[in-house]
């Protein structure tokens, strides 16, 4: 029988995110979709169980995801928002929302996928593991649920990695000999049917235990099944990881490349050291067996997140903004890599009390309100007059606007030489007196950060 969902919390978390319906629950924690008051924008709100507000355990396991999602934002992984241990509802962290469905539920749909498709899925799966791991941390719960597919079955169908509640740095870890089998999922985290030998032993991991539980997903995505799902104990499964081979694919009636197959099975082997050594050869072995390149250098560098910083960079992919009767569009061209245009942007989006709400390969959308021209601050500068910064005390009536930037190369040899696209749009139901001189001067403003020229 389905677990009751919880009822609907009496406020906003965060006093500005206001619930609208239970996603679903885990172990200590419950998952919400919810809405930014006074925006269209929606969330996900991850806020721990009532009865596990105050729980040592819990509230070190939140701390943990929140420190991991602070420094790791990258294009195929969900972004975060913001996070608080201290709030009413209890620790919860706010998330990009994702408009996509669950690798396991289309799994389940489309019983197996074709090796190419899998392989393209894998190219941006490695893409952000590999950053993961470059950062020291292991994501310890890797699995189809935990996936999820944006556009399934279009031409832009991509990847986006999550659940980062288990992510923990190598020397963070703690291991244990003595684990009761009762105990095992709690103790070390992640699902059983996706651990590797190492984990379920309570040794200690690194990144190649991730490599296990990737090898576990592809074979599942190749054939329909998991490896050992006919062991229906928690004994017998734990038995299988550490001693028994993965049956081979003609078990279950799949015709798979040899090669491919070699890959998965390279994967799964019990002793880490006769593995892969890196995501990265894992994506380019893939590729190698299907005949094309999966892995490129160059964007994986390009889209490392910087530990330092709270946002990542856009990549300079080619993205172009949906445009409305009321919004403002402009384009502008600067001379400076995008990783810098960006630190730039945040300065910007900073100083004018902005919030971004959104980041992803060639785009930064920014969310921030003024008050209407007749509440203006009565003191001097360009943030005044544009009515932003520190509201007046007396400002009862706000204007909701939206921007998004849009940043690519102008060419591909030319890193250094970025296009922008920036489009301002009113989110309210009525347009801004002054909305044309309000928006050319944000833009001006703008421009001067970035030190662009504006084309039109």
């Amino acid at each position: 029988m389905a677990e009751k969902p919880p009822p609907l919390p009496d406020r906003p978390f965060l006093d500005r995110y206001q619930p609208l319906h239970h996603l679903g629950r885990g172990g200590m924690s419950d998952v919400w979709l919810a809405h930014r008051l006074n925006s269209p924008l929606k969330v996900v709100v991850k806020v721990t169980r009532p009865e596990f507000a105050h729980d040592a355990k819990c509230r070190e396991a939140f701390r943990s995801e929140i420190a991991f999602m602070k420094q790791f934002r990258h294009p195929y992984a969900v972004g975060l928002f913001e996070a608080e241990l201290q709030s009413p509802h209890g620790p919860c962290i706010v998330m990009e929302f994702i408009p996509g469905e669950p690798l396991d539920e289309l799994l389940e749909k489309e019983k197996r996928f074709e090796p190419v498709r899998v392989g393209y899925w894998l190219s941006q799966i490695g893409m952000a593991l590999q950053a993961a791991h470059s950062l020291g941390y292991v994501h310890r719960d890797l699995k189809c649920g935990n996936i999820m597919i944006v556009g399934a079955g279009t031409e832009e169908e991509s990847v986006k990695l999550f659940d980062f509640g288990l992510a923990r740095k190598v020397a963070e870890q703690t291991t244990s000999p003595h684990i009761r089998l009762e105990d095992i999922s709690d103790y070390l985290g992640g699902t059983p049917e996706y651990m590797s030998p190492e984990q379920l032993n309570g040794e200690q991991l690194d990144h190649r235990s991730d490599i296990y539980s990737l090898g576990i997903v592809l074979y599942e995505l190749l054939t329909g099944h998991r490896p050992f799902e006919e062991h229906r104990t928690v004994e017998a499964l734990i038995a299988a990881h550490q001693k028994q081979p993965p049956p081979t694919f003609n078990r279950f009636g799949v015709q798979v490349p040899a090669a491919v197959q070699e890959v998965v099975h390279a994967c799964l082997a019990k002793d880490r050291e006769r593995r892969p050594q890196s995501i990265r050869e894992v994506v380019q072995r893939f590729g190698q067996a299907l005949g094309c390149q999966l892995w490129d250098e160059a964007v994986f560098r390009e889209m490392l997140p910087v530990p330092s910083a709270d946002q990542e960079s856009p990549s300079p992919d080619q993205t172009t903004a949906a445009v409305g009767a009321n919004d403002i569009v402009v384009e502008m061209e600067a001379w400076m890599p995008a990783q810098i245009a960006a630190m730039k942007l945040k300065g910007f989006v900073s100083d004018i009390g902005g919030e971004v709400t959104a980041s992803e390969p060639g785009l930064v959308r920014v969310y921030f309100q003024r008050p209407r021209p007749a509440d203006k601050p009565a003191t001097r500068g360009f943030l005044s007059w544009l009515g932003l910064g520190k509201p007046s005390q007396t400002a009862n009536e706000l204007d909701t606007v939206e921007m998004e930037v849009h940043m690519k190369n102008v060419e591909a040899d030319k890193p250094n030489q970025l296009s922008i696209q920036a489009v301002i749009r009113p989110l309210g139901n009525s347009l801004p007196a002054d909305w044309n001189a309000w928006s050319d001067q944000i833009i001006r403003e703008m421009s001067g950060y970035l030190m662009a020229r504006r084309i039109q």
